[in-house]
């Protein structure tokens, strides 16, 4: 999930963000059947996580009853923090807005880098052309050798052959995009014998 356009954060989601966590899904459904409950179970393999997203949390609630923190419900009413029970607190139905959120972190020195679109929009960094030219004689070589393919045959059924087999491990290649890459990759390969 990309946390950096989201505006608002249930404090169960806060606790895990200020740990610079991905939140883990509950493992209640309802305040009542006390959302951590089980950390302590020895079969969660995310325990740890579990247990410090917990100690987050509170501090979230400690700051929301010293009202350093507003909390509002899952509609965006603001509500009173003195008239809220703990309990209800640790579940999905009460949020802090993200500008709050930033804001108490930053008085308290905790970087969200979670929260940052840097971190998480990070762009790939773009494949050069070099790597592009090996990937395509790569493939060239590869069909040569592997599926006896004639890179002079022009009506080669080899193209459709491969984008068969990518099709069935999940990717989606159509045999034209597959042949555009065999024939760039064999006027890569011209200087060496194919």
């Amino acid at each position: 999930m990309d946390w950096s356009e989201r505006t608002r954060f249930s404090l169960y989601e806060a606790g895990f963000l200020k740990c610079g966590l991905n939140p883990l899904p509950p493992l209640f459904n309802s305040p009542s059947d006390q959302l951590f409950y089980s950390l302590r179970l020895k079969d969660d393999p995310k325990q740890a996580e579990r247990y410090a997203a917990e100690t987050a949390t509170g501090e979230l609630i400690i700051a929301v009853k010293n009202r350093k923190l507003r909390i509002e419900n899952i509609d965006g009413n603001i509500h009173d923090s003195e008239a809220l029970d703990i309990e209800y607190f640790a579940s999905n139905k009460w949020f802090i807005q993200r500008d709050d959120f930033l804001s108490w972190a930053s008085e308290k020195g905790i970087n969200l880098r979670i929260l940052s679109s840097k971190v998480n929009n990070q762009k790939p960094k773009k494949e050069s052309q070099t790597q592009t030219d090996n990937l395509k004689m790569a493939l060239v070589c590869m069909a040569i050798d592997g599926y006896r393919y004639d890179p002079e045959d022009k009506k080669s059924s080899i193209p459709k052959h491969l984008s068969d087999v990518f099709s069935r491990r999940g990717f989606e290649i159509s045999d034209k995009t597959i042949r555009n890459w065999l024939n760039e990759g064999k006027s890569l390969l011209s200087p060496i014998k194919t």
